[in-house]
């Protein structure tokens, strides 16, 4: 589904599409999970000081129906989360860098540039577990002011800079032979 939204030149390649790093999405999952099980842990902490009557056994109800309401929240949250994950997709050819992020169901932001009008490329790591687990930041610079782009947990950034100047040593050649040809 994804080639078929990336319309390609006829000579274009894709080198390599990433995502971000597992560990960003499990991160989130986790969170969403210890929060959908807030309640039960809460109630389960209720039930043992509060003691047990007629009018609370009549209120279980409402207390279960909140509680699936709250899980079909956070389900959805959870789908919101695994959307942003899958469909924020940064794509490597031969020509061109495409960005595409997601933000939330209905929003979506495509950008990209071609190799020759790339200027430089930052990679940052920062803290403990990204130097561990191998992932950090890339921000990319441009020859026009207003497309810098910056990619946030990405896996193994510094292969992915690598393989960036390589593409776009690779794409600036035939120009320098075209411009050198000509003299």
């Amino acid at each position: 589904m994804q080639n078929k939204k990336l319309q390609l030149d006829t000579d274009e390649i894709i080198l390599f599409r990433v995502r971000k790093h597992w560990f960003i999405i499990t991160v989130q999952i986790f969170s969403i999970v210890v929060i959908a099980l807030l309640p039960l842990l809460l109630f389960s902490t209720l039930i043992q000081f509060l003691p047990i009557s007629e009018t609370y056994i009549s209120y279980t109800g409402y207390v279960l129906a909140s509680y699936s309401a709250w899980l079909i929240i956070i389900w959805i949250t959870l789908f919101n989360v695994w959307t942003n994950y899958y469909l924020d997709v940064w794509t490597l050819t031969n020509k061109r860098f495409v960005a595409v992020d997601q933000h939330g169901l209905f929003n979506r932001t495509t950008a990209s540039f071609r190799l020759e009008r790339m200027q430089d490329i930052l990679v940052t790591i920062n803290g403990l577990l990204p130097t561990f687990l191998n992932f950090g930041n890339l921000e990319i610079e441009t020859a026009a002011e207003e497309k810098n782009f910056k990619i946030n947990g990405l896996p193994n950034p510094e292969s992915l800079k690598s393989a960036i100047l390589d593409a776009a040593g690779k794409a600036s050649e035939p120009q320098n032979q075209n411009a050198s040809g000509g003299m």
